[in-house]
């Protein structure tokens, strides 16, 4: 973890959202609280990597256009932190990351990369369970039932 609060996918890559989301997921499964300090560092990172229409952008090095791939793991980080991805801190300009991700899915269900893009199957995979609203490691149960922001 930098002391921006991301982390790299590789020596020399730079810090990026989809690295960093996938790094919560794990720390939590371990174990690792929310209230962790790279937890929380974590999450300050993925805010600072939310575009304008909600979603996700990967890195600063490419932009700041959000991607359907980023927006997905940045949704399954923040249920992995126990934060809301679909509350009113998540929103910017009305939209959050789940409506922002929902805007990259076609006609015939696929998602696209970024608009305009086409048909992506990676970004359609990595999509599915931020869209079920389900962290990793996936379990039976859908991590909004376990949250405790969730109504029952």
């Amino acid at each position: 973890q930098t002391a921006e609060g991301g982390w790299e996918g590789g020596p020399g890559w730079g810090v990026d959202s989809n690295t960093t989301a996938l790094a919560i997921q794990a720390l939590r499964a371990v174990g690792v609280p929310s209230s962790a300090p790279s937890i929380q560092l974590a999450i300050n990172f993925l805010r600072a990597h939310q575009a304008s229409t909600g979603g996700f952008f990967g890195a600063l090095a490419y932009g700041t256009e959000a991607d359907a791939n980023s927006t997905a793991y940045a949704i399954q980080g923040l249920l992995a932190a126990a934060e809301d991805p679909l509350g009113a801190s998540w929103r910017v300009g009305g939209r959050g990351p789940l409506d922002d991700l929902l805007s990259f899915q076609l006609a015939n269900g696929a998602l696209e990369w970024q608009e305009g893009e086409g048909a992506n199957l990676l970004a359609t995979l990595q999509a599915i369970p931020a869209l079920t609203l389900r962290a990793n490691p996936l379990r039976s149960e859908p991590a909004y039932v376990r949250l405790p922001f969730v109504r029952r």
